[in-house]
């Protein structure tokens, strides 16, 4: 009886939406709540035929690779930066969590204008600094685009690993450490033999909640350039934005949805699998 209430919450705001999803990616809908016709395999066979929604297949998983495998590095060098016992490391890690205080809209916002080719206070440093001799079109070109906004996205993302790996090497015991040294070991046999291990369950986490975060993001590449130019910054979720508000195809919008529930379950069966077999997430002998 005490499950009663969490299977119940779970069964119309979890449950209940994934199976809606499901069914009407079956059909012709093209307005949310409008009428559907029964269709069969249907709309799947078009997205899978359309370059476009192939196209933000790929991008999605550009950008979720490109998050990860910047983002992570940066969270677990700043973790070993702020864990040095040193003048300002507290209030470093204080200002750590910044990114994550201020709202996505209003970081969007303001780097928008910092990354602007023409105001941009980004391409006025490097214009002064003589880096470059013409400003740089960071959102506006198809090269730059992504890239830019796997930044900007990193900028927000790396912080949330710094805490969670600086909270794990904060339950190391430092006599491990002391223990090393007597030994003779280096700088880098500490960290790879006794700091390494002990974040592997962190890290473990941190990448599979880091991948099904940044592959269903929606706010840095749509607010940053709207997913433009033209396809290049428009993942799976800003494709599904347009195929309801502006194209009014919302059955290939549930088609999207539940290729991306897909993709994501497999992945992550996948991932915890290697992952515990590697010795992360409690796993391992």
């Amino acid at each position: 009886m005490f499950t009663v209430p969490i299977l119940v919450w779970m069964a119309f705001l979890i449950y209940y939406p994934i199976l809606n999803g499901f069914y009407f990616s079956f059909t012709d809908q093209t307005s949310i709540g409008g009428f559907a016709k029964w269709v069969g395999l249907d709309t799947y066979r078009i997205v899978f035929s359309h370059p476009d929604y192939l196209s933000s297949l790929r991008v999605s998983v550009l950008w979720t690779v490109g998050c990860i495998l910047v983002g992570m590095p940066v969270g677990l060098i700043g973790a070993l930066v702020l864990n040095e016992k040193v003048r300002g490391t507290n209030l470093a890690r204080s200002l750590v969590l910044l990114p994550w205080m201020i709202p996505t809209v209003v970081t969007a916002t303001i780097f928008h204008f910092m990354l602007s080719a023409e105001l941009g206070v980004v391409n006025y440093y490097l214009l002064m600094l003589g880096i470059v001799d013409k400003p740089l079109v960071l959102l506006g070109s198809p090269q730059n685009a992504l890239p830019t906004t796997i930044l900007v996205a990193t900028w927000r993302f790396a912080p949330f690993g710094m805490v969670l790996n600086g909270a794990a090497m904060a339950t190391i015991p430092p006599e491990l450490y002391e223990a090393a040294s007597i030994d003779g070991a280096s700088a880098f046999q500490k960290f790879r033999h006794i700091t390494m291990p002990s974040l592997y369950p962190v890290l473990g986490a941190l990448g599979l909640l880091g991948t099904i975060w940044q592959f269903n993001s929606f706010d840095f590449p749509y607010l940053l350039t709207m997913g433009g130019p033209g396809l290049t910054t428009t993942t799976m979720p800003v494709m599904m934005y347009r195929l309801v508000i502006d194209y009014i195809f919302a059955s290939r919008a549930y088609a999207l949805s539940m290729i991306m529930f897909v993709v994501l379950l497999l992945f992550g069966v996948v991932y915890l699998r290697r992952v515990k077999a590697a010795g992360g997430l409690g796993g391992g002998e």
